[in-house]
């Protein structure tokens, strides 16, 4: 059962996928779903909006607090990598799940400790509040850190090659679905109990949303390391001497198949093969045999890879040597990494390219990450001082926001055919920046009110997250 065959040939179709029998892939799914959802429902507006209505009131203890969930992640991704490997991913699991529960009920305590606070006429400085908060926060990022690198493994590990990309999809479809379903629950909420940003409000969504959090948790449980693959997860469609297929440097492992159909290449029908952020990586015939060959430099790519997958959102550039101006359906004479002549370049200039590029594109990931992190946190919180938007308003944005997220994405995938892997990334990064200088220009005239012009703001808003 080859991609081609996925799409809806013999083989019946994405339906006839023996993939969706295996019990990890359908878990994996459904704690997409319900952790998409959760998240979704507590982790954007309603967090920042909570955090800030805190003593002393301050976006610095709104920062700190974010930041530290985020720091606490990272950090503990890396002794994780180990564990699994000396444990096994089902255990992994397993002590994620126990992280998970322990995070919600650290949330459910800081929550009603507030709202014990808030039935006291005792002053409040918002010490032991704030640090309840920040330890729940911690412990969810170390539930992150934890669930995320064995989640993923697992996951495609249950799946064979033929069928990943196809599976791949169908994970980003149901996580960008249910990440917008999130908020489209929270502001429903809202519209229930009060559209107002009060803490009984915002305490109350709060809860909604970490009890929600405890069905990902159990779905973690299930997970068991005898139903993978084994080697046939690993092997690639067609031959055993099957060239593998070629990442761009520093783009994440996953892959994804394009909706787009084949299209003609040296009288061959190819399909692009496109990574979660919609950049197309590779092309695929209908066999399964990629375009790109694999090439030397892949370890190296491999690590860059691991290092910037949980970036990738900033749409950064990634490319190979002869994907350098050129698009995804470029000429099959464009050299390959590997290959004899290296298009001209002598062997140090060829070895030194392959040794910056990925450290290039690592460095990129996190700045982009770096400021981000600094913007990202603090819209919600722009949105309701600056703007004057409603705790549900600003959910519906981010009802949204996925959504042309995963247009611009195909509408990127088609332009890198024509302009290139570089130069689109390119583009739509620097596009994404001016619009932040713009948004910053937009609030330096202060008396010309125009933050406070709702079909301004957003709209800049949201085109520079999709870009």
């Amino acid at each position: 059962q080859g991609s081609h065959g996925a799409m809806g040939g013999d083989s019946g179709g994405v339906r006839a996928l023996a993939a969706w029998r295996n019990r990890n892939v359908r878990l994996a799914l459904a704690f997409t779903a319900a952790y998409s959802l959760s998240c979704g429902l507590w982790g954007t507006s309603v967090l920042s909006g909570y955090l800030i209505e805190i003593p002393p009131k301050k976006n610095t203890m709104v920062g700190l607090a974010e930041g530290l969930q985020g720091t606490v992640q990272a950090i503990v991704a890396v002794p994780i990598g180990y564990i699994t490997d000396s444990y096994g991913r089902e255990r992994t699991l397993r002590g994620a799940s126990v992280l998970g529960f322990i995070s919600i009920v650290a949330f459910i305590v800081a929550l009603l400790v507030g709202a014990s606070i808030d039935r006291s006429s005792a002053d409040n400085n918002g010490l032991l509040e704030y640090t309840l908060m920040c330890f729940a926060l911690s412990v969810f990022g170390m539930f992150d850190g934890t669930n995320s690198g064995s989640l993923e493994a697992i996951y495609h590990d249950s799946i064979s090659s033929k069928e990943r990309p196809v599976m791949t999809t169908a994970k980003f479809v149901v996580r960008v679905a249910f990440r917008a379903a999130g908020p489209c629950l929270s502001a429903i909420l809202f519209y229930t109990i009060g559209d107002s940003w009060t803490r009984p409000q915002l305490r109350t969504v709060f809860l909604v949303g970490i009890c929600l959090t405890a069905i990902p948790a159990c779905i973690l449980l299930f997970f068991k390391d005898k139903d993978t693959l084994g080697e046939e997860s690993e092997a690639f469609s067609g031959s055993a001497t099957s060239p593998l297929i070629v990442r761009s440097p520093g783009a994440p492992s996953p892959i994804a198949q394009s909706p787009e159909t084949f299209f003609d290449h040296a009288d061959v029908a190819y399909q692009p093969i496109v990574d979660d952020d919609g950049e197309v990586v590779d092309q695929v015939d209908a066999h399964g045999n990629p375009l790109q060959r694999d090439f030397d430099a892949r370890a190296a790519t491999d690590v860059a890879g691991e290092c910037a997958g949980t970036s990738g959102a900033d749409g950064s550039a990634h490319a190979t040597l002869g994907g350098l101006g050129q698009g995804a359906a470029a000429s099959n004479e464009a050299p390959l990494l590997g290959s004899g002549d290296h298009d001209g370049a002598t062997d140090a200039e060829f070895a030194r390219i392959k040794y910056i590029i990925p450290r290039l594109v690592l460095t990129s990931d996190i700045l982009f990450g770096i400021a981000s992190g600094t913007t990202i946190k603090f819209f919600p919180l722009f949105f309701r001082s600056e703007t004057g938007l409603s705790p549900s308003n600003v959910n519906w944005i981010y009802v949204i926001m996925p959504l042309f997220v995963v247009l611009f994405s195909m509408l990127a995938t088609r332009a890198t055919r024509k302009f290139g892997r570089v130069l689109v990334p390119v583009f739509c990064s620097a596009t994404g920046i001016c619009l932040m200088v713009l948004l910053w220009w937009m609030g330096l005239d202060r008396e010309r009110g125009l933050w406070q012009t709702t079909w301004l703001v957003v709209p800049v808003c949201v085109l520079r997250t999709a870009l």
